[in-house]
């Protein structure tokens, strides 16, 4: 590759490391290519376009070479910008308040000497609340769960008053319910009763009206029995239905009469439309 570095030792202890392209680096390997000629191989270089900087032994991003760019001047601790002494030192360990939490982790960091802090810098409170008091001796107070109280005086008197509320609560319960769920299901009760009664006398309803219509239309065919004929209904009662009749017509006079026509206007207004000679006469 013409480097100026043999591909084998030839006395002097260099042999090209790159034997196949061209290079001039000299620090880490020999013969390599190093495009900002500061001795170290692209390989190897942290910056391979800036000569002044390179390496960077303690991974802080901060390059060893201090007059360099981001020079660090505390190549061998990883640091933060501004660091205690410069770029890529660490942060200076500061107690402000002197509790043993560092002002970088410290939450209070104003507290007051002598108080007791927890890990984040802020006073514990350490105020009672078993309501324990002392008063020519030790008279302690304890309430139970079930309402229980406990008072001691040095440990030799007790005296204990039981109020649990029990018999309250089996008084003003049934089968396990309070009142209020008892009340819930009984006036849900009431209403489904309501519910039904009205869909039963609705039903009943409808069922009459479509009687009462049948009827009427009854009435009506037997009063149209003989009218195609030129017949006179006093003289020759209908005993049958008229034929031209056909079950759409029917079903149109119903509609009719639902919507409150009297029964004789719907079968008028029906023949116009399927029996159109009765009104061409």
């Amino acid at each position: 590759d013409r480097d100026g570095y043999n591909t084998t030792d030839t006395g002097d202890g260099l042999v090209d490391d790159c034997p196949t392209s061209y290079g001039e680096s000299t620090i880490d390997r020999y013969g390599c290519a190093d495009v900002d000629g500061d001795g170290v191989s692209n390989l190897n270089d942290l910056w391979p376009l800036d000569a002044s900087q390179a390496v960077d032994s303690d991974g802080d991003s901060y390059g060893d070479n201090t007059d360099g760019t981001n020079g660090d001047y505390c190549p061998n601790v990883a640091g933060t910008a501004n660091g205690d002494g410069g770029h890529g030192c660490p942060v200076a360990i500061v107690d402000s308040d002197s509790d043993g939490v560092i002002d970088q982790n410290d939450l209070c960091p104003n507290s007051i000497a002598g108080i007791t802090v927890d890990e984040d810098g802020c006073e514990i409170d350490n105020s009672a609340t078993n309501n324990t008091t002392n008063d020519t001796g030790n008279q302690n107070t304890n309430t139970t769960d079930n309402g229980t109280i406990n008072q001691g005086n040095n440990g030799n008197n007790e005296v204990d008053d039981t109020d649990d509320g029990e018999g309250d609560a089996a008084s003003s319960s049934v089968l396990g319910l309070s009142p209020t769920i008892i009340g819930g299901l009984v006036g849900l009760v009431l209403v489904l009763l309501l519910i039904l009664g009205f869909t039963m006398r609705g039903g009943n309803k409808n069922s009459g009206d479509e009687i009462y219509v049948n009827s009427q239309f009854a009435a009506q065919d037997l009063a149209y029995a003989g009218y195609g004929q030129q017949q006179v209904v006093a003289q020759a009662p209908a005993v049958a239905l008229d034929p031209s009749i056909t079950a759409e017509q029917l079903a149109y006079e119903q509609q009719l009469t639902t919507a409150g026509y009297p029964a004789d206007y719907a079968r008028q207004y029906a023949d116009q439309h399927f029996r159109p000679w009765l009104t061409q006469r």
